[in-house]
């Protein structure tokens, strides 16, 4: 076993959730890909795809997707009709045949194992590899919650640091993917107790407030834009 597909081991399957709480967290991100230049030709890239059950929801609603996962392992467990590459992600979009080749891209549980140049180099190579109106979907351990802040985002030892929404929207909007469709945090992963802890988990809103109660997720949608405005079309070829 390799030293990722260890670390996809721990990470993915001793702390997290089961596949059918994924989905149904993952589901919602599916109407961002409606309205975007995703087709057979242009289909949306999961980068991490892991066991693909984001490529299933993908393929149940009729979008065209592929997949990209380092672990063999895990793409083992795939059945599904999209296409899928065993690669690491970066190696992956550093391809030539990744440029311009998606109509969207989703990126889920990857950015917290990057350090920063790592992923500013990620972001760069999304805009490069999505079409015009292309969009990417990030999403991430929210640190704004401090159960994830001061606990279950250290459970799993390959992460490298946690990102806001808002530093992951600036550093897409300096690397080419300058438009925010949405964000903020993901309310379906708020915490959720049984009800004998019910007492405790009102005390803990009371005296915490929103740093507790808010979801465990954040994620950001950015879209790459349609086309280059008229004054930055008109200084491109002035200063040719």
């Amino acid at each position: 076993m390799s030293e990722h597909d260890a670390h996809y081991n721990m990470g993915d399957f001793r702390f997290a959730h089961s596949p059918k709480t994924l989905q149904a967290r993952q589901r919602k991100y599916l109407r961002y890909f409606q309205n975007s230049p995703v087709s057979q030709e242009h289909p949306v890239l999961d980068l991490g795809c892991g066991r693909g059950l984001f490529l299933s929801l993908l393929e149940e609603n009729g979008i065209a997707g592929y997949g990209v996962d380092a672990s063999a392992e895990a793409l083992a467990e795939y059945h599904g009709a999209c296409e899928t590459v065993q690669s690491e992600i970066l190696a992956y979009l550093e391809r030539a045949e990744s440029a311009g080749r998606f109509g969207g891209v989703f990126c889920s549980h990857v950015i917290e194992h990057l350090a920063p140049p790592e992923f500013e180099r990620l972001t760069r190579l999304i805009a490069r590899a999505l079409v015009p109106g292309g969009v990417a979907i990030f999403i991430t351990p929210n640190p704004v919650n401090l159960h994830v802040l001061s606990d279950s985002f250290w459970l799993d030892m390959s992460h490298v640091r946690p990102y806001p929404e808002p530093l992951i929207v600036r550093i897409c909007q300096e690397n080419g993917l300058t438009d925010r469709v949405d964000g903020g945090w993901d309310l379906d992963t708020a915490p959720r107790q049984p009800v004998y802890k019910w007492p405790l988990h009102i005390a803990r809103r009371i005296l915490l407030g929103r740093a507790y109660y808010q979801g465990e997720d954040a994620f950001a949608v950015m879209r790459k834009p349609r086309s280059i405005e008229p004054a930055k079309r008109e200084d491109t070829q002035e200063s040719r």
